[in-house]
């Protein structure tokens, strides 16, 4: 439970309990496609809601306006400035609507391979409009295919706004092809370092996306009736056949025919049935899930499942959770910022809907991997030796007694003294007696025995524990 949630509570205990292992698991791996949750979650979901789309045309229409009529530079900067301000409250809503399904939602699984693929294909929130876009990406290319299969989670974010503004696709175009996507594409998204492409692979790959770009205007261009063959825009993306570069190309010895937007859809099947696209991801997922260094006894038979399921996500998961290496790491796996913030959040307020996510979301800038904060694509790193730093562990042992507070910051909106009757959660109950007390040792359980009968310390030992930190249970 501990490793295929993000940390065990009530609820995925009784789940667990009614199911057992094997359907417990298969239900997890096999979530619905519409995954509705409990009414307080999906009502506090839908505050939270944002139409990219409609908040793009907007933002874009009153830039081209401003740019047109204001030529004065410093009012221009005060306008850009009050945009960015826009941006971020967009972005508060995207965040907020990844940690309420992570801390609520029964399929966590989903949630946290959710958060695997944020962080895979990665972007950067502060660059460009990806601000207004981050939620929308998420929600439309990233979940739906969670645990689907690569392929479609692969086309899906080469064709998102998202990724096309952060990684400078808008800015490739024929006779001018821009590497810098083409390059990630292959070295972190797909293949992997090493993994036998060339830098003419690179060249032809970027010659495959030029044309693609990045418009929100509501406004078409005007074009003869030879431009309007194959050009389209939908959801902010734009093909430009003039722009796009209609040789043929050869990538990785497969030759590309050139067809315009079709390339694009080739260029994914293409990259994400290659074997080395097989390891590679199948490397990121062991390590996720089980260790630092997976034994490569199974990341060749996850490899092998993934290339033979075509790619799909949830047959190479259950290679790996039913494999003697899981089994085998159960005693320790070191949790990441996300994973304590989530899983301490789950396990103190499962009972109740959190509204305020700043404190959440400010603990985890804290802890260094703060949401959609990445500034490099290759995503943050999923290492023990990154998170077990002395300095790191300091802020850990102050996030997680700030997070057993229960303060009304949590639940409302107001002054950071304002306080809610019996908002401490009582994490000393009969749930710990039975589900997490025989897991501890006996160092921690004396450490726990000592503490003064304070609520708010006795929460804190508990979630500085190694066995919490560690994601751990003893054998």
């Amino acid at each position: 439970m501990d490793r295929i949630t993000y940390g065990v509570n009530k609820q995925t205990a009784m789940e667990y309990e009614k199911l057992g292992r094997e359907k417990f698991l298969q239900k997890q791996l096999h979530p619905p496609a519409n995954d509705q949750l409990d009414e307080a979650t999906e009502a506090n979901l839908a505050r939270n809601v944002v139409d990219m789309q409609t908040v793009m045309e907007n933002v874009t229409v009153r830039r081209q306006k401003f740019v047109r009529e204001v030529k004065d530079q410093r009012k221009r900067s005060e306008f850009n400035t009050m945009i960015r301000r826009e941006g971020n409250k967009v972005l508060a809503v995207a965040k907020r609507r990844h940690l309420i399904r992570a801390i609520y939602s029964p399929w966590q699984l989903k949630e946290q391979m959710a958060w695997f693929w944020l962080n895979h294909f990665s972007v950067f929130a502060a660059k460009a409009n990806i601000r207004f876009q981050a939620g929308d990406y998420e929600d439309r290319a990233l979940r739906p295919h969670a645990l689907g299969k690569f392929r479609d989670l692969l086309l899906a974010t080469m064709t998102h706004p998202a990724m096309l503004d952060y990684l400078d696709a808008s800015k490739n175009k024929k006779g001018k092809p821009n590497e810098n996507y083409a390059r990630e594409l292959m070295e972190l998204h797909t293949m992997g370092v090493g993994s036998g492409y060339t830098q003419k692979d690179i060249t032809e790959v970027a010659r495959v996306l030029t044309g693609i770009s990045v418009n929100f205007s509501p406004t078409l261009p005007k074009l003869n009736e030879k431009s309007k063959e194959g050009f389209f825009r939908k959801n902010g993306i734009q093909f430009f056949p003039r722009q796009h570069d209609a040789g043929d190309k050869v990538v990785l010895g497969k030759k590309i025919k050139g067809d315009g937007w079709g390339e694009v859809e080739a260029l994914a099947d293409l990259l994400a049935r290659q074997p080395a696209t097989a390891k590679h991801i199948s490397t990121k997922l062991a390590q996720f899930f089980v260790g630092d260094q997976p034994a490569p006894a199974l990341v060749k038979a996850m490899s092998e499942r993934f290339m033979k399921s075509d790619g799909d996500i949830s047959q190479t998961l259950e290679t790996l959770f039913k494999s003697k290496e899981f089994k085998a790491s159960l005693g320790s796996k070191f949790r990441d910022p996300m994973e304590v913030v989530v899983s301490t959040a789950r396990l103190a307020y499962e009972d109740r809907q959190i509204q305020n996510y700043l404190p959440l979301t400010n603990s985890l800038d804290r802890l260094g991997q703060g949401l959609y904060k990445r500034v490099t694509p290759d995503g943050y790193p999923l290492q023990k030796s990154m998170w077990d730093g002395s300095s790191q562990l300091f802020q850990r042992f102050e996030v997680v007694r700030f997070l057993s507070t229960g303060t009304a910051r949590f639940f409302q909106y107001g002054k950071q003294s304002d306080e809610i009757k019996g908002s401490v959660p009582d994490l000393n109950n009969d749930f710990y007696e039975q589900n997490i007390k025989p897991h501890l040792s006996e160092t921690t359980l004396g450490v726990l025995n000592k503490t003064p009968k304070n609520r708010v310390m006795w929460n804190a030992m508990l979630f500085s524990s190694p066995e919490w930190m560690n994601r751990e249970y003893k054998k």
